[in-house]
């Protein structure tokens, strides 16, 4: 009862690199030269880190856990309602009966889109989706494996929320969101069904080269990251190169969370055409938000989520645990997707979906703990 009533401050492998990384928070806000746009930026990311404390300490029963999983696929569910409800689609990638049938479902809510415009924005929506993406389809997976009815009805229930995610997310057209699902679809299949790599593999590696092939290399590269010519490789390589030198001329402090943008304008000579909002690579946003501490931090964090993530598939694979083995997978094909999406965009960071990625690490600190892979605190 003791070691219950005191979970919140109990300690996890994950506490050090956390604390620093809320220290550089605050020590961004400090030092912003905007201090008004900073506080607007920053409160998603501090509901993350508060979400990812809660989670990974909470007492969690094997039926919580459970739910903890339902949760995640819910909270898809509902991002992908708001997508549909309010996101600007890119309409010339749409059917014409899609864009007709989007646009009357989005005039009924009027003016919510504007209200709350970065929440509905593609990317973001598409970036939270393929997090949680994932969960549902691990969930289908591992329902599937018993025949039970209620095991169907489980299944059934994962896989209509999964593709109502999918339908959302093929709506916002985001190419690095497009390669982040990629590639946590192909962790989920390593992890779960390995022979099936035996196909997909050789599917995925076989219209990579064909498209290198038949458009060029430098064509294909830009097409995977932005449709349009204009936004493609090149230019991120100019917005890298900024962001580089800015992450350089300001690497103990950063230059203020959320204001890449302003100081870009001011002191550096931004590339050609739209001014971006942040640095489209997520680890060079954090070192410009937060310092190389706060980068350090960071990756930190992800590694040892990561560890624990494995050690607990690891785990459960030998004791041949399905359960386990299931969120597992899905919690290390989520954050494989995440860090595939951020070498293209930081729609993961800096936004008002910014607090997702820190729902998944906490589940996965939180499995690992109820998977007894982690010593109890005294």
């Amino acid at each position: 009862m003791k070691t219950r009533r005191r979970w919140l401050i109990r300690r996890t492998p994950c506490d050090v690199p956390v604390i620093l990384l809320a220290v550089m928070v605050a020590e961004s806000l400090f030092i912003s030269p905007l201090p008004k746009r900073s506080l607007e930026g920053v409160w998603p990311l501090l509901l993350g880190i508060i979400l990812y404390w809660l989670i990974a300490r909470w007492p969690w029963t094997v039926a919580g856990i459970g739910q903890l999983w339902w949760g995640m696929i819910l909270l898809g569910a509902g991002l992908a309602l708001a997508g549909l409800v309010g996101m600007q689609a890119k309409p010339h990638v749409l059917f014409p009966w899609m864009q007709r049938w989007l646009q009357a479902l989005q005039s009924v809510w009027g003016d919510l889109p504007r209200r709350l415009p970065d929440t509905f924005h593609p990317n973001v929506i598409a970036a939270a989706l393929a997090l949680c993406i994932p969960f549902g389809v691990s969930k289908t997976l591992a329902s599937l494996r018993d025949r039970h009815r209620r095991q169907w009805m489980q299944a059934l229930a994962a896989s209509m929320l999964t593709l109502a995610m999918v339908v959302v997310f093929a709506l916002a057209q985001s190419r690095a969101a497009f390669m982040a699902l990629t590639m946590a679809a192909v962790v989920v299949v390593a992890l779960t069904r390995p022979r099936w790599l035996m196909v997909a593999v050789p599917i995925l590696m076989g219209a990579v080269v064909a498209g290198g092939m038949s458009i060029g290399w430098t064509r294909l590269a830009d097409a995977l990251v932005s449709s349009e010519p204009t936004y493609g490789l090149a230019w991120r390589r100019g917005i890298w190169s900024a962001g580089i030198q800015m992450a350089g001329d300001f690497p103990f402090t950063g230059v203020g969370f959320g204001c890449f943008e302003p100081v870009l304008s001011l002191l550096y000579p931004p590339p050609p055409g739209w001014l971006p909002p942040h640095a489209h690579n997520l680890l060079l946003q954090v070192a410009i938000d937060l310092g190389l501490p706060g980068l350090v931090a960071f990756l930190a964090i992800l590694g040892l989520v990561a560890y624990l993530g494995i050690s607990s598939y690891v785990g459960a694979k030998q004791a041949r645990q399905a359960r386990w083995l299931f969120l597992s997978a899905a919690c290390l094909a989520s954050l494989a997707g995440l860090c595939v999406h951020g070498l293209f965009d930081a729609a993961s960071w800096g936004n008002k979906g910014a607090f997702v990625p820190w729902v998944v690490m906490g589940i996965c600190v939180a499995v690992y703990r109820r998977s007894g892979e982690v010593a109890s605190t005294r």
